[in-house]
């Protein structure tokens, strides 16, 4: 007869999991949101089975250096409007530029004005694009095991790095267009002086980075 299987629960969704005994210790879907888990203790939540079962050899291995996770501003989203505004500076220079050579074959003053016109309007529409994506580059935020570091600047940095085991408190904050934009500040507090504080703008998916430092914190 064979070994019943083991119930975990996902430790992201909840959802309820029978994984064959074969496959104790292994990354393992989960059948309600598909996401990945580790299906022993304490990864996933055994609910029925023998623990003992699964073999001890392949318990997980601790997380290092390999788990940190990078992410800069998403720039491009956290303005916008702007953006938008210089898209249409970028497509109406373009634009001009293809209607003079088109429409003034004759060139002449006007073929020269049109042209250095919708140049100029392509230029400044890339520039305002470029400048603040490039900017993004210098601010780092680095999720590890241990800790949340922010870090800023090209040439001179500095960093703030709050250790999990000291985060007293962590939110988010998002306007209505920001949750349309899945952008958001994330704001990370520690035990120590009020200089001790990680605040960065235009976090990608805040809500997911969120969870994972929170799920981090709970390793701890």
């Amino acid at each position: 007869m064979p070994p019943s299987p083991l119930t975990f629960a996902c430790p992201h969704c909840g959802g309820i999991n029978q994984v064959p005994v074969a496959q104790a210790c292994q990354v393992v879907p989960c059948a309600a949101c598909r996401r990945p888990f580790r299906s022993d203790v304490p990864s996933g939540t055994l609910l029925a089975g023998q623990a003992a079962s699964a073999p001890a050899a392949a318990a997980p291995p601790p997380m290092d250096a390999g788990d940190a996770v990078k992410l800069h501003p998403a720039a491009l989203r956290l303005r916008f409007a702007a953006t938008l505004f210089d898209a249409v500076l970028v497509l109406g220079g373009l634009s001009l530029v293809v209607w003079s050579a088109l429409s003034i074959q004759d060139g002449g003053f006007w073929f020269d004005f049109f042209i250095v016109c919708g140049f100029l309007l392509w230029l400044v529409g890339v520039v305002n694009m470029a400048a603040p994506w490039l900017q993004s580059f210098s601010e780092t935020l680095v999720v590890t095991p241990d800790a949340t570091r922010l870090e800023k600047g090209f040439f001179k940095r500095s960093s703030i790095e709050i250790r999990h085991d000291r985060v007293v408190a962590m939110e988010v904050k998002q306007t209505l267009m920001e949750r349309m934009l899945r952008i958001g500040t994330l704001e990370i507090s520690s035990d120590g002086s009020a200089e001790d504080q990680i605040v960065m703008r235009g976090v990608p998916d805040p809500k997911a980075v969120e969870a994972a430092i929170r799920g981090r914190i709970q390793r701890r």
